[in-house]
C-alpha cells in the first residue's frame, strides 16, 4: 500500500472516531448562514416551541438547526424548539420563558447550551434557571454531571477548565455523578470538578454571585431574593 492511501485512511479513520465525540457541540461543516431576522430561520416540522426569546431589544445568536448553522438577530418572540443548539453572540442576556410549562432561562453573553424536551445540556457560559412544572425527571446537564430538577430556580457557571459552580436559589438540586447523588439545598453553592468526581457543597456568600454584579442592585436584589 502506498503511503498516500496509508495517510488517506488514516485520515478518514480519525474523523470516524472524533466525529461522534465531537457531534455534541457541532460537528457539522456547513458554512453559516447569517440571516436578517428570525423570520427567516427553519421551523422544524410538527414541534412545538419549547422557550421563547422575552428580550425587549434583538440579540445576536448563533443557531444550530435541521443540520444548518445561523447566524441572526432575533427578536421578541423568537420560538426555539428541542434539539437547537444556540450560542449567545450578544453582550446582553438572552432571556427566554414558556409560560404554559414554567419554564424561565436567563443565557449570559457567550453561552452556549442545547435544549430538549426533558433536559438542557450547557456546554459553556453562565444562566439562571427557573423550572416549576417540569417533572423529576428533568435534567441539567453539565461536564461531568448532570443536575436532576425539583421545581427550582438556580444558576450554573461553567469554567473554562469545565468545573462548575451551581447557586440554588429556590427547590432542590440533585447532582448526579457516577452512581452517586449529593442534595443541594435552597442558600446553598456546590462546586463541581470537571471529571464529577469532587462536589463540594457549602453556604453560599452574603454578598450576590458574580453573574449579577452587572445589574442595578434594585433589579439583582429582585432576582437573587
Amino acid at each position: 500500500m502506498s503511503i498516500i492511501k496509508r495517510f488517506v485512511g488514516f485520515t478518514i479513520l480519525i474523523a470516524v472516531i472524533l466525529c461522534p465525540l465531537t457531534s455534541m457541540t457541532g460537528c457539522n461543516d456547513a458554512p453559516i448562514e447569517k440571516v436578517a431576522d428570525s423570520t427567516q430561520l427553519p421551523q422544524p416540522p410538527g414541534q412545538a416551541f419549547l422557550v421563547k426569546s422575552d428580550n425587549g431589544t434583538p440579540i445576536k445568536i448563533n443557531l444550530e438547526r435541521l443540520k444548518r448553522t445561523f447566524e441572526a438577530s432575533i427578536a421578541k418572540g423568537t420560538s426555539f424548539f428541542s434539539q437547537d443548539l444556540l450560542s449567545n453572540l450578544s453582550q446582553e442576556t438572552l432571556q427566554m420563558t414558556n409560560e404554559e410549562n414554567g419554564w424561565r432561562l436567563a443565557l449570559k453573553p457567550g453561552i452556549r447550551v442545547q435544549l430538549d424536551q426533558n433536559s438542557l445540556v450547557l456546554f459553556e457560559g453562565a444562566a439562571q434557571f427557573e423550572f416549576r412544572k417540569v417533572g423529576n425527571n428533568f435534567k441539567v446537564k453539565i461536564p461531568g454531571a448532570q443536575l436532576g430538577i425539583r421545581g427550582t430556580r438556580f444558576d450554573v457557571t461553567l469554567a473554562p477548565d469545565h468545573s462548575a459552580r451551581v447557586v440554588l436559589y429556590e427547590g432542590k438540586v440533585a447532582i448526579e455523578r457516577s452512581g452517586k447523588e449529593d442534595i443541594l439545598e435552597p442558600g446553598q453553592t456546590a462546586l463541581i470538578g470537571a471529571d464529577g468526581n469532587r462536589v463540594e457543597i457549602g453556604q453560599t456568600p452574603a454578598d450576590l454571585p458574580a453573574m449579577f454584579q452587572g445589574l442595578p442592585p434594585e433589579k439583582a436584589k429582585e432576582t437573587v431574593r
